[in-house]
């Protein structure tokens, strides 16, 4: 847990892109997303307000060094603050933004408890402790696998299913280890597509756009235990799909839900 925090954690607007966590030819796309929010999270001056929603789009790869991650407010309403963030490289031009809003607990007597709102359930799947890990690192796989755990069930590159479904951890962290909403939002990113199980990985692709819902406390989800991903295709057209993803806790709490557009890149 805290190599992953150290990697995705800027000092002063700047952050250092550290070697061994590639995706393809720029770092990965949750380690992105986790340095820009810790970034955005700077500027948020009322500890009452956590973490509700992002957006973000991935213009370039971002390479290994030191690069500019300004953000600044948009606007502080009456119970939420709105926060942009750049990553943006010496010549000025920008790779990956971010619009982070940020919120207060609302209508606590609400009936019924928010607890019994939605529809979705957690997927059947094995117990993590029964499904073994596999490496997914190099050469088959990206850079910073090896600094993840992954225990696939379904949805294997080439498998010709339009879904994946696994446990994904951090290795190392402890049972008094805790999420923050930056560090579990990156990891909702850590799956690869599901274009990838319906043909394999002779074709590369990013992630262009990203957006994700905290519906959880991140702080209550233990970094000891991995958790559940559910991701799956909705649609594809030109070279582009639709994909949702979504991270569960082992005892069937949905904690963050997403939604990404992936371009096939060949």
């Amino acid at each position: 847990m805290t190599e992953y925090v150290a990697a995705s954690t800027p000092e002063n607007g700047r952050w250092a892109v550290a070697a061994g966590w590639a995706q393809g030819r720029g770092a990965w796309g949750g380690l992105v997303i986790a340095a820009l929010l810790r970034s955005a999270e700077t500027l948020i001056t009322d500890p009452a307000q956590h973490l509700r929603a992002v957006t973000g789009q991935f213009l370039a790869p971002i390479p290994v060094g030191t690069i500019d991650v300004p953000a600044r407010v948009l606007r502080v309403g009456s119970a939420t603050t709105g926060v942009r963030v750049d990553a943006v490289e010496e010549s000025g031009t920008v790779l990956a933004t971010l619009t982070g809003v940020w919120g207060g607990d609302r209508a606590p007597d609400v009936d019924p408890d928010y607890a019994m709102w939605g529809e979705l359930t957690c997927p059947e799947a094995d117990s993590w402790e029964s499904v073994p890990v596999v490496a997914i690192g190099p050469p088959l796989g990206p850079e910073f696998g090896d600094r993840l755990t992954f225990r696939p069930i379904s949805g294997y590159p080439g498998q010709g299913v339009p879904s994946t479904l696994g446990w994904v951890g951090v290795p190392g962290a402890g049972a008094d280890d805790r999420f923050d909403a930056a560090g579990l939002v990156g990891l909702v990113d850590a799956w690869w597509p599901g274009a990838i199980a319906i043909v394999g990985v002779g074709h590369p692709m990013g992630t262009i756009s990203f957006s994700a819902h905290v519906v959880c406390d991140p702080g209550a989800i233990s970094g000891a235990e991995p958790l559940l991903h559910e991701g799956f295709v909705t649609r594809a057209h030109s070279g582009f799909s639709s994909e949702v993803r979504r991270l569960w806790s082992a005892n069937g709490q949905l904690l963050v839900d997403s939604i990404q557009s992936v371009a096939v890149i060949r």
